[in-house]
């Protein structure tokens, strides 16, 4: 099996979810929001960054 070395597994916990009326490219639309707790660093480092507010992405960018 092979590792991505800047790759970190991470255990998080939902703590909660809520629906927000969002402005996307002009067009207003709901999307959801949710909050979550780290639980366990699985494998590589927390980068302390904060599982609060995240918004679930309708797609992922491709980077070149």
């Amino acid at each position: 099996m092979k590792y991505l070395p800047d790759v970190s597994v991470l255990l998080l916990e939902v703590t909660g979810s809520r629906r927000v009326e969002v402005n996307e490219e002009g067009a207003p639309t709901e999307d959801w929001f949710t909050d979550y707790q780290l639980k366990e660093i699985i494998r590589g480092r927390d980068r302390g960054l904060s599982w609060k507010n995240t918004r679930l992405p309708k797609m992922i960018p491709f980077a070149f």
